[in-house]
């Protein structure tokens, strides 16, 4: 497995800091936000990141907003996307962006072993 850069994007902290857990027992780094503006902001100055997980419903930009503007950034386009929602609204256009689209409740390590550890990387 090669380690991975994971951005992180959860308004939730129960659920943030489970995906922070994962990641880090099986060797990936990350970074983490509450918010899809802060996370923009990141991409925005030039964080790479080899995989994004966002949430669609949070406070500020939501989740569909954020995939948009990263899926616009020449820089950013190309990073596997999945969004993870209660909310089965954004799918569609989630998938219509080139993201995956993950429901909640789910299961966080199989979530990680599947985008991140599985999950071919973009070229």
């Amino acid at each position: 497995m090669t380690k991975k850069k994971v951005l992180i994007v959860e308004d939730d902290e129960m659920i943030r800091q489970t995906l922070e857990i994962e990641l880090k027992l099986k060797g990936h780094e990350y970074a983490s936000f509450d918010n899809g503006g802060d996370a923009w902001a990141i991409l925005e100055k030039g964080q790479k990141f080899d995989r994004i997980i966002s949430d669609f419903i949070m406070p500020g930009m939501n989740g569909l907003a954020l995939l948009k503007k990263i899926r616009g950034l020449r820089s950013t386009a190309h990073i596997p996307f999945v969004m993870v929602s209660a909310s089965d609204v954004a799918e569609q256009p989630c998938r219509e962006m080139g993201g995956l689209f993950v429901l909640k409740p789910c299961d966080h390590e199989q979530l990680i072993e599947t985008y991140v550890d599985s999950w071919p990387s973009a070229t």
